[in-house]
């Protein structure tokens, strides 16, 4: 396991105060059901590199240095960005933490794809997860939902919480889209767990 799904594993739902508190809180049940009519196929075919040949078909890329998600009949879009793109030898990273929802709600979303026997335990890990503040006995609270799973080389993908398409996360250039379903975290109090499309794009560098 990655040190970034180290960090990811540790909040289900929090306080909304830094940003970490946000992060997602994985668990260990297997879910590896079929995608529904509307979401993207899940594959057999795996892709052991960082980079896709494509973008999802059908799912609009963001616009550089945005990033956006539709669950749920909702579009949520995020004007801030922070990147971190490496393709290395044995270690391929693509994440993204998005803040700076458009109407000021404080949600956050998260998304990343990494690849290689550099990056932990899994050869493969992937994750979306959107964050939403949400009030609840009067204090304010994330409410985690995510798809993410790992895969070792060779093996057939673990699907921690959700489910997606192979790979979740397709990554070309700066641009990456992601199709599945959402699931919540244990205690999130109002999660939205559904079928998403979701697509990120960093500014050039």
């Amino acid at each position: 396991m990655s040190a970034f799904t180290a960090v990811v594993l540790l909040a289900g739902c929090t306080s909304a105060t830094p940003e970490v508190n946000s992060e997602p809180q994985s668990t260990d049940p297997d879910q590896t059901s079929e995608t529904t009519q509307g979401s993207p196929d899940t594959s057999s075919e795996y892709l052991d590199d960082l980079y896709a040949e494509s973008l999802h078909n059908g799912i609009t890329p963001a616009d550089p240095g945005t990033a956006y998600i539709e669950v749920a009949g909702e579009r949520f879009e995020f004007e801030i960005l922070d990147c971190t793109i490496a393709d290395e030898p044995d270690r391929g990273q693509f994440i993204v933490s998005a803040g700076g929802e458009a109407t000021g709600s404080g949600h956050r979303l998260y998304l990343s794809r990494q690849i290689g026997s550099d990056i932990g335990f899994a050869f493969e890990e992937e994750h979306v997860q959107l964050s939403l503040l949400v009030v609840e006995d009067g204090s304010e609270k994330m409410s985690n939902a995510m798809a993410q799973h790992e895969r070792d080389q060779g093996e057939a993908a673990e699907w921690i919480r959700g489910f997606g398409s192979h790979p979740l996360v397709r990554v070309v250039g700066n641009e990456a889209t992601a199709g599945g379903a959402l699931e919540g975290v244990p205690f999130a109090p109002d999660p939205a767990e559904a079928e998403f499309i979701a697509a990120a794009t960093c500014a050039a560098s």
